[in-house]
């Protein structure tokens, strides 16, 4: 297993890059929000982390909806939902595809990691372990595996024991 190190970002780029991230990640929070409106949709219909793959409605009002596949009902949270995905068969299909792809969240954690050069991945005894980053209470802070390959951690970093980590992260 991967020595695992736990790191505060600070300073000027920790800022840059915390106040950047946030910007792009209320961005994406915009154009969700705006599509939803425009379909007339309450929810979109997706995986953890990944696009859209659909659009859920609390009503099947209209029922049937041009460039989308017959709709199936999920229940959320004692809440009845109808989920229209797009019909991949027909040209608006495509094109509704295409804009829920470019509506997947925003992955704050990737985007940090990526601007301080710390994506690291090692793999050990079946396992991938990788850099995670995030922001809490005004804090940005890192999760970095060290292994075989060298890893170059900047100036802005500040090594912490895993207890603060974990006491930053959980509340």
């Amino acid at each position: 297993m991967p020595e695992i190190k736990y790191f505060i970002a600070e300073g000027e780029k920790a800022d840059q890059v915390s106040n950047q991230g946030l910007e792009l990640a209320n961005l994406k929070r915009k154009d969700r929000k705006e599509y939803l409106t425009e379909m007339g949709a309450d929810s979109f219909y997706e995986r953890a982390r990944s696009a859209p793959t659909g659009l859920a409605f609390a009503t099947a009002e209209g029922s049937e909806k041009k460039g989308f596949k017959n709709p199936f009902q999920i229940e959320h949270e004692n809440q009845k939902f109808w989920v229209y995905q797009p019909n991949r068969q027909t040209t608006i299909g495509k094109q509704i595809s295409a804009r829920l792809k470019k509506l997947a969240t925003f992955d704050f954690s990737n985007y940090a990691v990526t601007e301080f050069s710390v994506n690291v991945h090692q793999f050990d005894a079946g396992r991938l372990y990788f850099s995670v980053a995030g922001f809490y209470k005004s804090t940005l802070v890192f999760k970095i595996p060290f292994g075989d390959d060298p890893v170059t951690i900047p100036p802005d970093f500040r090594e912490i024991k895993k207890s603060e980590f974990i006491a930053l992260t959980e509340e």
